[in-house]
């Protein structure tokens, strides 16, 4: 879907641009492909979202879901006719004050002063004129917007754009002229409504209103308007020139202007006959300067490749040699095969023995995995018994304990008993002999054990 961004040059379609960009998200884009001015300014290209336009493809753009947002300084064409249309309008003295500034400094070569774009020697045509044919589509796909009114209450229009888009705000953050001319002074002028007064004088203004009278009324652009205006009727105005005519009827001017323009038109012509003619000089120049250094280069390669070609004659020289080489160490490794061939039988006869081996080898590892499985039991019960003399080993600790507590409680007895003493300690000495027979015993059941396990080992 296409929605065009009409309006006569030095409107405010930039900073419209800008809002619906940052406001609504939407890149945006020009018939005229902007190249001189914002598709140059890295900055200008990012705030408005601009993108390059294919104009080969506007058809395209039209059947696509997807909004395309155009901006045109152009009349209205029958095409544009179901195309959504936001119609910008500004103040025409300011607006066409403002654009023959801005061909001054754009277009220097095409630059026209006021009056001359009043009495439409663009391209583009005069202010009166574009309104004028931009009515006719006038219809529920168009908005039109004041610039005035716009740029006091930015946020207003981007909800009713927001409408007629069917788009969401994502953001209400916008850039204000002060900013927008720290980003480009010389794009962004001024930014005010009433800017025209300080740059036209009288003349200008009276020439201006016997050619937009009718649009100006219609627009309520009222302040300033002449006097005389107010008092004489619409037709006279229109029709009667002689009432503040300088020095020529209207006629005699359009006439003069017509003139100007057929030349200016034959001086482009020769313009661009004139740089397609440096261009081609240029290019000229530069392929001669190309060829020049292709030539040196040439023979810089030519004295190269000679010298290249003795170096390689040199080396076919050794190459030869070494193929000589090449053919006597052929021979013996000729010989060194047959050599090799016969070193090949004997290793696969040695293989052969080495797999015998390998069979007698996997049996003795078979035998050796059965010996391994009765060692694994021998230990098993070589850890049964440990764990049996571990638990004689704790029976004869705490008999040992017993009988230590037991001198103990005799050494207190004997205090008391000096007449048992005697007694006790042939008791005593009974009681460790036992102990001794019985902890000899205990070490050659313990010696008989390691003797049993060492004999099933062996």
């Amino acid at each position: 879907m296409i929605v065009w961004l009409a309006s006569y040059p030095r409107s405010g379609n930039t900073f419209l641009r800008t809002l619906i960009h940052s406001c609504l998200g939407l890149e945006t884009y020009s018939i005229h492909n902007d190249v001189l001015d914002i598709e140059k300014n890295s900055s200008l290209k990012e705030i408005t979202g601009h993108t390059l336009l294919d104009p080969k493809n506007i058809e395209a753009y039209r059947s696509d879901k997807e909004i395309y947002i155009i901006k045109t300084h152009y009349l209205p064409s029958k095409a544009m006719s179901n195309d959504r249309i936001v119609y910008l309008v500004r103040d025409g003295r300011a607006a066409t004050s403002s654009f023959s500034k801005y061909l001054r400094n754009y277009y220097p070569d095409a630059y026209l002063p006021f009056l001359d774009l009043v009495y439409g020697m663009h391209g583009l045509g005069s202010w009166h004129e574009h309104v004028k044919g931009w009515e006719v589509y006038d219809n529920q796909h168009r908005i039109t917007i004041k610039f005035e009114d716009m740029i006091k209450d930015p946020i207003e229009y981007v909800r009713n754009l927001s409408e007629f888009l069917d788009v969401e705000i994502q953001n209400t953050e916008i850039y204000n002229f002060s900013k927008l001319q720290q980003i480009d002074s010389k794009f962004f002028r001024k930014g005010k409504a009433d800017s025209w007064k300080e740059e036209l004088s009288n003349e200008d203004l009276q020439y201006f209103w016997i050619k937009s009278y009718q649009q100006m009324t219609d627009f309520k652009y009222l302040d300033g308007m002449p006097d005389y205006l107010k008092d004489v009727e619409l037709q006279s105005i229109l029709h009667n020139e002689n009432i503040i005519t300088c020095r020529f009827t209207e006629q005699k001017l359009n006439d003069l202007y017509e003139e100007r323009y057929r030349k200016e038109q034959l001086l482009d012509d020769l313009r661009k006959e004139i740089d397609e003619l440096n261009v081609g000089y240029k290019d000229l120049k530069e392929d001669s300067e190309i060829l020049r250094k292709d030539k040196e280069v040439l023979t810089s390669d030519n004295e190269i490749l000679r010298k290249d070609k003795e170096v390689l004659i040199g080396e076919n020289e050794i190459l030869r040699k070494d193929k000589e080489v090449l053919s006597s160490e052929k021979e013996i490794l000729r010989k060194d095969k047959e050599v090799l061939t016969s070193d090949n039988e004997i290793l696969r006869k040695d293989m052969e023995v080495l797999t015998s081996e390998k069979e007698i080898l996997r049996k003795d590892k078979e035998v050796l995995i059965g010996e391994n499985e009765i060692l694994r039991k021998d230990k098993e019960v070589l850890s049964s018994e440990k764990e049996i003399l571990r638990s004689v080993k704790e029976v004869l600790t705490r008999d040992n304990e017993i009988l230590r507590k037991d001198n103990e409680y005799w050494k207190l007895e004997s205090c008391s008993l000096k007449g048992e003493r005697g007694k006790l300690k042939r008791e005593i000495i009974l009681l460790k002999d036992k102990n001794t027979s019985q902890l000899k015993r205990m070490n050659r059941k313990i010696q008989i054990l390691a003797a049993n396990r060492t004999n099933s080992t062996l």
